[in-house]
């Protein structure tokens, strides 16, 4: 059994195939374009499958390198997510993640994913807060901080 779908997702066209469906586990083969096809496994190893197809994204869609890509947990938000950490410029990560959020989401992976850079910080902070904002409501997480924050004292205090 085979099925095929076909979506636009962040301006890339995304042809995608569910070759074989086992429960609640599937194996999509990907295809991007004509040229690159990816395979993100969910049948025996969905964590591995998952990680395998994210760096086959990064680097055969994007054309970034992938220095590190791994699982984590966060105490705080109480959330496991993908961590990656690219070899390239913040804008070029920052716009590479939500594409990522968004090619995550049509595949149905239920999964937050996050990313790190080791080349320059080529953002203003007002662009770079944009860009972790939109990724962060694309994910539908909220921040939230240890204290709670009295707006009314913060407002006061620029204020004066």
């Amino acid at each position: 059994m085979s099925e095929k779908r076909i979506k636009r997702v962040s301006g890339i066209m995304l042809s995608y195939e569910i070759i074989e469906r086992k429960r609640e586990r599937d194996l999509f083969s990907v295809s991007l374009s004509p040229i690159f096809d990816v395979t993100i496994r969910r049948v025996e190893e969905p964590e591995r499958g998952i990680l395998d197809g994210v760096f086959e994204l990064v680097t055969k869609i994007f054309n970034t390198v992938v220095s590190s890509i791994d699982f984590k947990h966060d105490e705080f938000y109480n959330i496991d997510y993908i961590e990656v950490t690219l070899e390239t410029d913040a804008k070029k990560a920052m716009e590479i993640w939500l594409k990522l959020i968004d090619i995550l989401e049509k595949l149905d992976y239920n999964v937050k994913i996050f990313v790190k850079w080791n080349g320059k910080l080529d953002l203003d902070p007002e662009e770079l807060g944009y860009y972790m904002g939109k990724a962060l409501a694309k994910m539908n997480l909220k921040l939230k901080t240890e204290k709670s924050i009295d707006a009314v004292r913060l407002i006061n205090e620029i204020r004066e």
